[in-house]
C-alpha cells in the first residue's frame, strides 16, 4: 500500500514539476501590460549644468510661506526648484501644477509634480503643457488632507523679455 501512494505522489510531483515551468511561461505570454503612462524625465542634479536660462527667481510668491522658487527653462524643458525656508507644520507635501487660473486643485487636470519636505530643496520638471499656458502651482498635505498653498506660475511668454544667463543652483 505504501509503495502504491510512493509511486503515485512521485508520478504526481513530475507531473507538477514539468507543468508549473510551462504554465508560467504560457501565463507570462498571454498577460495584457500595463497602459502606457505619459511621464517625463526625471530631473537629475546635473541638469543646472545644461545650457538655459533662469525665467523667475522669487521667495515672495507664496505670500506667508517663505519659499525660494526658482523656474529654470529650455527650449524642451521647465524645471521648477522649490526651497523652503522653514520647516512646514503640516506633513507630507505634495507639489502638484494645474492649468489655468483656477485656485481649487481639480484631481483629474492637477499634475502631480512630487513631494517637498522640510527645509530641503527640491526640483520638479514641469509637464509640457506648462511651457505654453499659465498654471497654478499648489501645495497639499495628504496626511492632514488640507490644501496649504498656491501661487499662479505663468507660461515662458511672461518672461519673453527677462531672460538672464543661466546661474548654478
Amino acid at each position: 500500500m505504501i509503495a502504491q501512494l510512493r509511486t503515485a505522489h512521485r508520478v504526481a510531483f513530475l507531473v507538477m514539476a514539468a507543468a508549473a515551468p510551462a504554465l508560467l511561461i504560457g501565463s507570462l505570454l498571454v498577460r495584457q501590460l500595463p497602459a502606457e503612462v505619459d511621464r517625463f524625465a526625471p530631473v537629475r542634479p546635473e541638469d543646472h549644468a545644461v545650457s538655459g536660462q533662469w525665467w523667475l527667481n522669487d521667495d515672495t510668491l507664496w505670500g506667508e510661506l517663505t519659499i525660494e522658487t526658482r523656474l529654470y527653462g529650455t527650449s524642451k524643458r521647465m524645471i521648477l526648484e522649490l526651497a523652503p525656508k522653514v520647516a512646514f507644520e503640516e506633513p507630507d507635501i505634495l507639489v502638484m501644477w494645474q492649468e489655468g487660473e483656477s485656485t481649487e486643485v481639480a484631481g483629474e487636470n492637477a499634475y502631480l509634480l512630487g513631494t517637498l519636505s522640510a527645509k530641503q530643496a527640491r526640483r520638479f520638471q514641469l509637464p509640457p503643457t506648462a511651457y505654453e499656458r499659465n498654471g497654478r502651482l499648489f501645495l497639499y498635505s495628504l496626511a492632514w488632507d488640507k490644501h496649504i498653498a498656491s501661487c499662479a506660475l505663468p507660461s515662458k511668454e511672461a518672461y519673453e523679455g527677462e531672460f538672464r544667463p543661466s546661474e548654478e543652483f
